[in-house]
């Protein structure tokens, strides 16, 4: 499985890519701002995946355009700042983050693609470098879906039904425990039925 990793400069990087090797990704890491649409094309990856970072979705350089050109056509997963792309995109609100207190999260999901097969709730840690976060106070619209929230209510993850976009809104740690290894399995694995 050819998985594009488009880098927003996570610090922790490593804590995706080890375990998405380990379930037999090939992974090709490029900073988001080095690469045109058209040379992604050019790639042919089978997966995409957008990584946290720190900055605002709009300073993600091809990671807008893969959220817009792509979804539909190839999988596309965003964690942290990734799925803030997959919302902004969808022009559904994003607000500051109030500071949590809490380093871990207890997480209730649906269900459904990356979650799919996951128990409900797990706990997972937060993301540190979260600064933004999708309104709570309005509903979002047809095409984003909330597919996971904390204890608070605040979302941390999401979908686009239907186009194989989801983002997720954890610590990179997570991704080397059982839940996150089987988030990253679905994604690898399940993502083309989605």
């Amino acid at each position: 499985m050819r998985v594009l990793v488009l880098d927003n400069g996570d610090p922790c990087l490593e804590n995706l890519l080890g375990p998405l090797r380990e379930l037999g990704a090939e992974c090709e890491v490029r900073p988001s701002g080095s690469l045109k649409l058209r040379q992604i094309r050019d790639m042919s990856p089978q997966r995409i995946l957008m990584t946290p970072g720190p900055g605002r979705p709009e300073d993600t350089g091809a990671c807008l355009d893969v959220v817009i050109s792509l979804a539909g056509e190839i999988p596309v997963a965003g964690i942290g700042l990734g799925m803030q792309v997959i919302i902004h995109v969808t022009h559904y609100p994003l607000v500051p983050a109030r500071k949590v207190r809490r380093k871990t999260a207890t997480i209730r999901h649906d269900g459904k693609n990356l979650f799919a097969g996951l128990p409900s709730p797990i706990n997972a840690p937060r993301d540190p470098g979260t600064s933004l976060i999708l309104d709570g106070r309005r509903r979002p619209s047809n095409d984003l879906e909330v597919s996971a929230w904390d204890e608070n209510g605040t979302t941390v993850g999401c979908r686009v039904w239907g186009l194989g976009l989801e983002g997720v809104q954890v610590d990179t740690k997570w991704f080397s425990t059982r839940s996150g290894q089987d988030i990253l399995f679905n994604f690898l694995y399940q993502a083309q039925i989605w």
